[in-house]
């Protein structure tokens, strides 16, 4: 099975070269804006590392069916543990993308630096429906998708019961969210291939990359 790694921003563990870079502020009230490129840019290699991961493991499961194997019954929860692991980090870039794109937004209009980044996550854009919808639109389902499944990972006590799912025929991302922890609201069961989840995360990062460079 092929990897569905992240590669918008540059190959997997290819050396970082110069041409990688954007022409960035460096010097802001929120710190030299080119270096929180850069760590966009590398971390993604490290998440890399984790899809890798959880794909062999995945391969070693279904390879393994029908066959009493308890040297890889750790590889289940492990299965598990490494999707909340990309999720949190792909929750994170995103919302560091969004501060990013929102302070030099703000700066080509008014010709100076924000005291705040007013809209720096992705629960701030899917309520400012009027921030470059140029941009955004596009990917406002996507977004609320992993805004969705990184708040059930992290707050919803009820996501350890989805701890024995498992794909079939391939890696899916489970999440099973109760909004507040509150039995007032409905339980929610969410099932995403996982690859169609990278996939259109690398066409999100692409198009940030290239509103980056065109506009600012």
């Amino acid at each position: 099975m092929e990897y569905p790694i992240i590669e918008s921003l540059k190959k997997h563990n290819e050396i970082l070269r110069a041409d990688q870079f954007l022409k960035l502020p460096t010097d802001t009230p929120f710190g030299n804006l080119l270096l929180s490129w850069v760590e966009i840019i590398q971390r993604a290699d490290r998440i890399n590392d984790l899809i890798i991961e959880l794909y062999r493991d995945y391969n070693i499961i279904t390879q393994s069916r029908g066959i009493v194997n308890p040297d890889i019954s750790h590889l289940f929860y492990k299965q598990k543990f490494l999707t909340e692991q990309i999720f949190y980090w792909l929750r994170k870039t995103a919302d560091e993308l969004i501060g990013l794109v929102y302070i030099l937004d703000y700066n080509k209009k008014n010709n100076k630096f924000p005291s705040k980044i007013k809209i720096n996550s992705i629960g701030n854009l899917l309520s400012e429906e009027n921030f470059i919808p140029e941009l955004f639109d596009n990917f406002r389902g996507f977004l609320k998708i992993v805004n969705e499944i990184s708040n059930g990972y992290k707050h919803s006590f009820i996501n350890s019961q989805a701890h024995s799912y498992h794909g079939e025929y391939y890696p899916v991302v489970f999440a099973y969210t109760l909004d507040y922890n509150n039995l007032k609201n409905t339980p929610q069961f969410h099932t995403y291939k996982f690859s169609d989840v990278l996939e259109n995360y690398n066409t999100f990062l692409a198009e940030i990359k290239r509103y980056l460079i065109e506009n600012f």
